[in-house]
């Protein structure tokens, strides 16, 4: 009797070829057949396997079941790496309305909600894992966004000179994030009765500084008793 071992390939395994031996050939092809066509009938007992091979297990902990995860990750698998991918996995946690922009390397998100503040952790995880490597996930944001002020291109109102409006979270040299919330508050006063103005002088002083090597402009205002000097003028 021939040895169906010797039609196995040279890397099989000492069980695979006792199988082939001893199993009836009829048993051995429906256990051959048993996984076939799994991408439209994934028995259940697969399901955590496929989402380890796929790279979505990591994102088990957002959804209730691994056929959920599945049928939510295999379109973010075809978006990974792009702007696309991370609306799409901000979207597992809840944030349907996300503006994401792209400074150069640098991703800022609005997640379109304060509370994001205190949900850093699994934003953080959902889209550092969808962006390419050569971007940096670097600051969340709402109700306050002030941008770095760019002289070519924008105006000086709604920026900051030198940089983005924002406090860090971990280490901005590597993997923190900055962080910049705000809310609006709105309330109804009485007025106040109406009194005469009160002429008064306050000592003001601004001072240019020009710097072959950096354009940068520096303005201050002093107190009202410290004692003008210099250029200072009455207004």
């Amino acid at each position: 009797m021939t040895d169906l071992a010797l039609l196995l390939p040279p890397n099989a395994s000492e069980l695979e070829r006792n199988l082939v031996r001893i199993a009836p050939r009829a048993d051995l092809d429906t256990a051959a057949d048993a996984p076939a066509n799994i991408a439209s009938t994934m028995p259940a007992a697969f399901q955590p396997w496929l989402a380890a091979e796929w790279n979505l297990a990591q994102f088990s902990l957002h959804f209730p079941s691994n056929a959920e995860l599945i049928a939510a990750g295999l379109p973010w698998l075809l978006e990974r790496g792009s702007a696309a991918s991370a609306v799409r996995a901000l979207s597992w946690l809840a944030y349907d309305n996300v503006t994401l922009e792209e400074d150069e390397f640098l991703v800022h998100i609005d997640p379109g909600t304060t509370a994001a503040a205190l949900d850093l952790a699994r934003i953080r995880q959902v889209v550092n894992a969808s962006l390419p490597a050569h971007s940096r996930f670097y600051r969340l944001y709402h109700g306050l966004d002030l941008r770095a002020g760019r002289f070519d291109a924008t105006s000086f109102d709604q920026c900051l000179f030198d940089d983005d409006s924002g406090i860090w979270s971990g280490d901005p040299a590597t993997d923190g994030v900055k962080l910049s919330f705000g809310e609006t508050h709105i309330g109804i006063v009485n007025a106040p009765p109406a009194l005469a103005p009160i002429a008064a002088h306050r000592p003001r002083q601004l001072n240019t500084i020009v710097d072959d090597s950096m354009m940068q402009l520096d303005s201050w205002v002093p107190s009202a008793l410290r004692p003008a000097r210099g250029h200072d003028y009455l207004a």
